[in-house]
């Protein structure tokens, strides 16, 4: 399968910055995306839902510094990323995948940002990409540990 964009979820690229399982995994998927011809795609709900992780990673969990939150988050800020604004095409997608799928219309505004730019959505939450499998919408989706098929 021959990709040229991705969008990526947020269960993906905190792994970039703090040790996680699938960490290194998740490393080399940024790589393999900053070292091709690849464009990340995001919805703006990707910038939220970045910043709440970290203030669960650094207020709830304390696996974080402060500063140490405030330097991830600018490093995030500053990853070369188209944002996905077309909310008039996004939301209804969103709801028709979050009706069929199951999911909640936050995971579903990630899928449907993929399927409008013609992007492969990749998340590390197993539970979400089980929950997409059987869809309509799976050929849209990979886990990571699924990644590496897109290489080809």
């Amino acid at each position: 399968m021959a990709v040229s964009r991705v969008v990526m979820d947020p269960s993906v690229v905190i792994k970039w910055y703090v040790p996680e399982e699938k960490a290194g995994l998740a490393r080399e998927l940024k790589a393999w995306v900053s070292g091709g011809a690849h464009r990340m795609v995001v919805p703006p709900l990707f910038f939220d839902e970045m910043a709440n992780i970290l203030w669960k990673k650094e207020i709830l969990r304390q696996e974080v510094l402060p500063r140490t939150t405030r330097e991830i988050l600018w490093e995030i800020l500053r990853l070369p990323m188209q944002v996905y604004l077309d909310r008039h095409e996004m939301l209804p997608k969103a709801l028709e995948i979050a009706r069929e799928a199951r999911v909640t219309v936050y995971d579903a505004i990630y899928l449907a940002t993929a399927l409008q730019n013609r992007a492969v959505f990749i998340t590390a939450d197993n539970r979400l990409a089980r929950q997409l499998r059987g869809t309509s919408f799976a050929l849209s989706m990979i886990s990571l540990e699924e990644w590496e098929k897109l290489k080809n």
